[in-house]
């Protein structure tokens, strides 16, 4: 068991992670989606329907968004206790579990990132692509 390489991929892996909560601006979503939260709260939200379908699918996309990123924090906590059990007792099944989730979360974080960067107002809407091949065709000639 390579411990100081277990606890090396976690911390890299944090900081990938906080990078992009930073990035992501996950402190302020939270307080935009108790804002609106709170807006369904109030009396009358219901009765102007264009406005209330507006509010509740942000909260529904908000929602999503913060969830990710808690469910990824709350597993970075659990190999953090990992790392924290194997510094006191070196259990193989600890180790192989910390190194399992370390992989595991090295791919959503993978999958945020990308996501992140393929995220604004209009990202979850379709599209048509059209792809024209060019006309010209390339010759190939022999030399020599």
């Amino acid at each position: 068991m390579d411990l100081d390489l277990l606890k090396e991929n976690y911390k890299s892996l944090k900081v990938q992670f906080e990078k992009l909560y930073n990035a992501c601006r996950i402190e302020e979503l939270k307080e935009q989606l108790d804002k609106l939260e709170k807006e369904t709260a109030k009396p009358g939200f219901y009765e102007n329907s264009q406005s209330m379908a507006s509010i509740l699918s942000n909260i529904k996309l908000l929602s999503s968004k913060v969830k990710k990123f808690d469910d990824i924090l709350a597993k970075l906590d659990d190999i953090a206790v990992y790392i924290e059990l194997l510094n006191s007792d070196e259990d193989y099944v600890a180790y192989k579990e910390a190194e399992k989730e370390i992989q595991q979360l090295n791919e959503k974080i993978g999958k945020l990132e990308i996501e992140s960067l393929l995220s604004s107002e209009y990202d979850a809407n379709n599209a048509i692509v059209s792809i024209h091949p060019g006309a010209r065709r390339h010759r190939i000639t022999r030399l020599g």
